[in-house]
């Protein structure tokens, strides 16, 4: 039998039992889901005992044991089940400790059962996605994509751990094997977001940094803020074959010369503020180029030898 046909099984959790019927009638009848009721977190705890449903929709405020407390049994027990919270009453303290607990989503008390249903079936959409992704990884030789964020500092770490999962996927290898392609679109990425979109110059960068890094942060948020730089975004265009990864990183800036740079990089330039990234690429990377504008750095990775056996290709 195939499991993954199987009906999914709801628990409802409220203390006002005409609140529970018309949730339950209504997923029974638009989505032919098996459901549960249990009036407070106790009696919804045992039910979760008996048999993990796949999702929970409880209440915040219940008599015995809260939709909180409920919540926080169901992570000691390490049960990853989606649980959507229902709030009438309920304070931002309670958001607060909901989220950090692993509530999916929020629905406000009064509300329209169209959107419970619409939010239980959208969960179960993305759950399943992500499972068949995670089924499918280790079958995926090569892979190309395109990412494109905002000129803000908080989508580097982002784009750069997404990459990087992907290659390792991609390679099957462990991610100290690749800590060259983590540090060499670190300082890509930092050179597209400083230097090329944001024009920050030299002298004003190295002057900030004397005075200490939270004094050059707020000129960056400065910067930032600017309304022709809050248009510019940044593009990474990522390819992975089984021997190589490729990897170019372009900022929409005035560009620069790369050439007289290029001539001027010997490990000194490690120690500076300013060059430090392309020398760093340009050492951990098998191949580095430019555009002719200089707006646009492309990098080559190729399979280190060692792992090449490790995947029929």
């Amino acid at each position: 039998m195939d499991f993954a046909l199987l009906p999914k099984r709801i628990l409802v959790v409220d203390d006002e039992e005409i609140i529970r019927d018309v949730i339950s009638n209504k997923i029974q009848k638009s989505l032919g889901y098996e459901v549960v009721e249990a009036g407070n977190g106790v009696e919804a705890l045992k039910h979760v005992e008996e048999a993990i449903p796949d999702l929970i929709v409880t209440d915040i405020k219940m008599p015995e044991m809260s939709g909180i407390e409920l919540l926080g049994e169901i992570r000691k027990r390490r049960l990853n089940v989606p649980v959507i919270i229902l709030t009438g009453y309920g304070t931002m303290e309670d958001a607060i400790s909901a989220i950090r607990l692993g509530a999916k989503s929020f629905i406000k008390k009064p509300f329209d059962i169209n959107e419970v249903i619409s939010l239980i079936e959208n969960i179960f959409t993305v759950h399943q996605e992500t499972a068949d992704v995670q089924e499918i990884v280790p079958f995926v030789r090569s892979q190309s994509f395109t990412i494109r964020v905002p000129t803000n500092y908080v989508y580097l770490s982002k784009v750069i751990n997404y990459v990087f999962a992907s290659v390792r996927d991609c390679w099957e290898m462990e991610g100290g094997q690749l800590n060259d392609i983590k540090v060499a679109l670190y300082e890509a990425l930092l050179n597209a977001f400083e230097h090329g979109n944001l024009q920050v110059d030299k002298r004003v960068k190295e002057s900030s940094l004397i005075l200490g890094h939270s004094v050059y942060r707020k000129y960056l948020l400065e910067q930032m803020a600017e309304e022709e730089n809050r248009k510019k975004t940044i593009t990474v265009f990522v390819s992975i074959d089984p021997l190589r990864v490729e990897v170019r990183v372009l900022d929409e800036g005035s560009g620069f010369d790369h050439s007289s740079v290029s001539e001027h990089l010997d490990p000194e330039s490690f120690m500076k503020t300013y060059g430090r990234g392309l020398f760093l690429i340009k050492s951990l990377m098998d191949e580095v180029s430019f555009n002719e504008r200089g707006n646009m750095v492309t990098f080559l990775k190729y399979r280190p030898r060692a792992a090449e056996g490790s995947r029929e290709e």
